[in-house]
């Protein structure tokens, strides 16, 4: 196993902000979901993603702890991108996640992942950031990216992969709010010739010889693996 070590000083990760808006549907939990367009110049270019974005000049305003900066970030990008206006004290923090730094990465984000409950807002998205939206069952979002329909990021999978667990936008807002966000400061490997990104209280992440924190990257169907 090899895995990929991270500089002595590592530059600031920049923080940012994304929320899953979730509505109760028919067959459970669905969470609103938005593609980004293919660039060059975008990380996440082509992927479906939640709204949000980095933190701008803008955003520095009563809290500026990098959890109220990713907050009112989150904020404001939901209502560029998609028109639909949250209020900050009713967006719960779910996770963070941030990479690990390497020499070939030159930009890192501290990425702030918040659930909030959708209204009877229209969702009009802004044709520029964010070119396509849907609402999807967050099941049903794996499946279609494990059949190659969607792109999705390992944070968009994991915490797609956490709501699946919950019935009602009530249980999954419940959950959250009685839970420690946790910190996702992730490294990536290597394991009989296929990719894994390592996690806190993993064996490669300085846990017990067989303790499991890990995302398998086989081909498109993702598969996590945790312990505990």
């Amino acid at each position: 196993m090899e895995i990929e070590h991270g500089k002595e000083t590592p530059p600031p990760a920049i923080p940012s902000g994304t929320v899953a808006i979730l509505r109760d549907g028919s067959a459970g939990v669905e969470v609103l979901m938005v593609r980004r367009p293919a660039s060059e110049r975008d990380t996440f270019s082509g992927l479906w993603v939640f709204p949000g974005g980095k933190v701008e000049k803008g955003d520095f305003v009563d809290d500026e702890s990098e959890l109220g900066l990713a907050l009112q970030a989150a904020v404001r990008e939901t209502q560029e991108e998609v028109a639909l206006q949250l209020e900050s004290h009713e967006l719960v923090p779910l996770n963070r996640w941030e990479p690990k730094p390497v020499k070939a990465l030159t930009k890192r984000f501290s990425a702030w992942v918040f659930l909030a409950r959708a209204t009877d807002a229209e969702v009009v998205v802004d044709g520029v950031e964010i070119h396509d939206h849907d609402w999807l069952a967050p099941a049903d979002a794996i499946k279609r990216h494990s059949g190659g329909e969607i792109g999705l990021s390992p944070p968009t999978w994991h915490t797609l992969h956490e709501l699946s667990q919950h019935q009602s936008v009530d249980l999954a807002l419940s959950w959250a709010s009685n839970r420690e966000p946790e910190h996702y400061y992730s490294s990536f490997g290597e394991v009989d010739g296929h990719t894994i990104i390592v996690w806190h209280g993993d064996a490669l992440s300085g846990g017990e010889d067989h303790e499991r924190h890990r995302l398998w990257l086989i081909d498109g169907a993702w598969r996590y693996e945790r312990s505990r």
